[in-house]
């Protein structure tokens, strides 16, 4: 049976005429088809009316076809406009069987009253391939969301340690999120990981102290990685590979804490590092791999081409070193003592004795103990200038006999030239 459409008074009154009687005589309904054999009641009609309006003037519910939609105070015209059927908001559930897609949308303002134009937005949709839409139609992964930049696009754990995920360049909230300001998603430390589009910079914040739900959160920059490669650790502008803004430590790790640097052909080259507890180094390759250079940091002790340390001296030096000029500043007396009227200037015979006997100078080391035990410089050197201004005292003594003995010989000589 077939019922031609007209008022909707009409239609609506012999709906329900023929419902009871077909229902009673459990014959299927068809309207708008004469052969409503699918179902109990079969309504069809134009390509883009709605088939079915539930509550005309109020909250009401359209059915639809092509494609199937509910819609929630809003129906679809004869001429293909989507308006609303009263005052307030509006929103649907439609499968586009072409797509394979379920949607629900709404409008995001109210409507002022029937029959106003509304605009649909997409609230969530679910693809043929399972892929979930949030605020979007295009689904490009199993879960993909859509919202204005700054705005949370999804929140897991709201009032409970949670995760935000969001639109701000784009960014994770590790419990805080933004919403015109970072708050906290619930008491205790936050954090974010963050990507700036624009810039190119990968940022990692944390906060500092606690913070309570919903309340301001301060973050401060822990790690920033920029299009370049370049990583700073509490640093926004990281000039090198690694730019740190204060101190570093590299712990032991069961082997020697440093760094390697490998040589121009990749193979392993330079350590810089720990020596033991307390020798801090630098170990080099060569034809046979050595500590180069170690500082003892328990007592000042460097040693330069040995890991020997000689008692009592701050530096120790395995090889030849050569310099423009070395300063030695003595503790001890400079031996200008040699020039007061007090020294005990050793006689010349007495000299001669001593030579003869130890076979060096009075006060200066024999050969064997300088072989064994070295020289230390500024020692010699102050006992070398002893021997040179003893030296010079004697050539001066010396020098005052030959006058007394040049004299005598002149005086000598006018007597033999001029005898009386």
């Amino acid at each position: 049976m077939k019922i031609s459409q007209s008022s909707t008074s009409n239609c609506f009154t012999l709906f329900l005429l023929l419902g009871t009687v077909f229902a009673q005589a459990q014959q299927n309904v068809g309207i708008g088809t004469s052969q409503p054999a699918e179902a109990r009641l079969v309504v069809t009609g134009g390509a883009i009316n709605s088939q079915a309006l539930f509550g005309k003037g109020a909250n009401s519910v359209s059915i639809e076809s092509n494609p199937a939609t509910i819609g929630f105070n809003n129906y679809m015209s004869s001429g293909g406009t989507r308006k609303f059927t009263t005052a307030g908001y509006a929103g649907q559930i439609k499968y586009d069987n072409a797509l394979g897609r379920l949607s629900i949308t709404s409008t995001s303002a109210t409507g002022v009253a029937e029959g106003n134009v509304l605009v649909i937005n997409p609230l969530l949709s679910l693809s043929k391939e399972g892929y979930l839409g949030l605020n979007t139609s295009t689904e490009k992964g199993i879960i993909t969301t859509r919202g204005t930049v700054g705005a949370v696009a999804a929140l897991f754990g709201d009032n409970t340690t949670g995760v935000a995920i969001e639109n701000s360049y784009p960014g994770i909230g590790l419990n805080t999120y933004y919403n015109g300001t970072r708050k906290f998603i619930a008491s205790g430390f936050g954090g974010l990981i963050s990507q700036d589009p624009v810039v190119g910079n990968f940022a990692i914040y944390t906060s500092s102290t606690t913070g309570i739900i919903n309340n301001n959160a301060t973050l401060a920059l822990r790690l920033m990685i920029n299009k370049d490669g370049n990583v700073g650790i509490d640093n926004s502008n990281p000039a090198f590979k690694l730019d740190v803004n204060g101190r570093v430590r590299i712990r032991h790790g069961g082997e020697g804490a440093g760094l390697w640097f490998n040589k121009n052909d990749e193979t392993q080259g330079t350590f810089i590092g720990t020596y033991d507890n307390t020798n801090f180094g630098i170990w080099g390759p060569g034809a046979v791999g050595s500590w180069k250079f170690l500082f003892d940091g328990s007592d000042g002790v460097l040693r330069i081409g040995t890991t020997k340390k000689a008692s009592g001296y701050l530096v120790n030096v395995g090889g030849k070193i050569i310099a423009e000029e070395v300063r030695v500043t003595l503790q001890a007396a400079w031996p200008d003592y040699v020039f007061e009227n007090t020294y005990n200037l050793m006689p010349l015979e007495e000299l001669e004795q001593h030579i003869l006997q130890n076979k060096h100078l009075p006060n200066i080391p024999k050969a064997t103990t300088l072989e064994n035990e070295g020289i230390a410089l500024g020692v010699m050197q102050s006992k070398i200038i002893e021997k040179v201004e003893e030296l010079s005292l004697y050539i001066i003594e010396l020098n005052k006999k030959l006058k007394e003995q040049e004299s005598e010989i002149n005086q000598l000589k006018k007597q033999r030239t001029n005898p009386q």
